[in-house]
């Protein structure tokens, strides 16, 4: 992929309920290896985002991460802090954007169930 591809497939991201962006750059997972990898990705992105049903795993995962799910409006409804290790996380089948963060991220942010969040390209 060209780094230009690369650059249109990152974003930021804001709480717009709490008016408060996230300190990473987001990279969006597209193709079934991307979102298989996560954040095991090649190039190591600070956090991911894409579209899964119901779950996800953090197999081969080194550290624990923070879990966002997202309904079609980007509001918050569902929420994992600190998913360890070798875990499955399962949400309702309604729902298929997912945020993968840097442990902690959720806390420092102040993000709760119901926030509203924008993704800025």
């Amino acid at each position: 992929m060209h780094s230009s591809q690369q650059l249109r497939r990152t974003m930021r991201i804001s709480n717009e309920t709490k008016h408060v962006a996230f300190p990473v750059v987001v990279r969006e997972m597209k193709h079934f290896s991307e979102k298989l990898l996560g954040l095991l990705y090649p190039g190591r992105p600070e956090a991911v985002y894409f579209r899964a049903r119901f779950g996800i795993h953090t197999f081969f995962m080194k550290h624990p991460i923070d879990v966002l799910v997202l309904d079609h409006d980007f509001r918050i409804v569902a929420i994992r802090h600190s998913l360890r290790p070798w875990r499955f996380f399962f949400w309702s089948f309604r729902y298929s954007r997912v945020l993968e963060l840097p442990i902690d991220s959720i806390q420092r942010s102040g993000t709760e169930l119901g926030d509203k969040l924008e993704l800025i390209r």
